[in-house]
């Protein structure tokens, strides 16, 4: 099975619309399958741990555009999403199949659920860092020029 990705039919003012075309075409996985695609993925089945990623794409832009400005989101959004993505990477690995509650009960959870408080902590830490780049680009002159 071979997946490709669409094809940029137009260049847009808001990079993020492209990702509207993979949402569409690659929707949210049952857990049952969802789960046999990271146990392929796990033992290194690189079409199962890509097809795992387009699915997650959806769930990311709903964080990034839900959790951040606007403007923010227009600047950083797809970098944003791609570091997005190399986290994915890293919890599918880490993912636990056999996830057991408080009572010792197995408990399926979705991956997004499982990476919901890291990709905010990751949007977070992003925009904290990116903003502190820009702002170590003014000059003292310019600083006190405005207070």
């Amino acid at each position: 099975m071979k997946i490709e990705m669409p094809r940029r039919t137009s260049i847009t003012v808001n990079p993020l619309e492209y990702y509207q075309e993979i949402i569409e075409q690659y929707k949210k996985l049952s857990l049952k399958y969802e789960r046999k695609l990271i146990a392929f993925a796990k033992k290194g089945n690189s079409l199962a741990q890509n097809k795992l990623l387009l699915h997650l794409v959806g769930f990311f832009l709903f964080r990034i555009k839900t959790t951040l400005y606007p403007s923010i989101v227009k600047q950083y959004g797809e970098d944003i999403l791609q570091e997005c993505l190399l986290l994915a990477i890293e919890k599918i690995h880490t993912y636990n199949l056999r996830y057991k509650n408080k009572t010792g009960e197995l408990q399926p959870v979705h991956l997004s659920t499982y990476m919901w408080k890291s990709v905010t902590g990751l949007m977070l830490s992003f925009i904290k860092t990116n903003k502190e780049i820009c702002f170590s680009n003014l000059s003292s002159w310019d600083i006190q020029k405005y207070e």
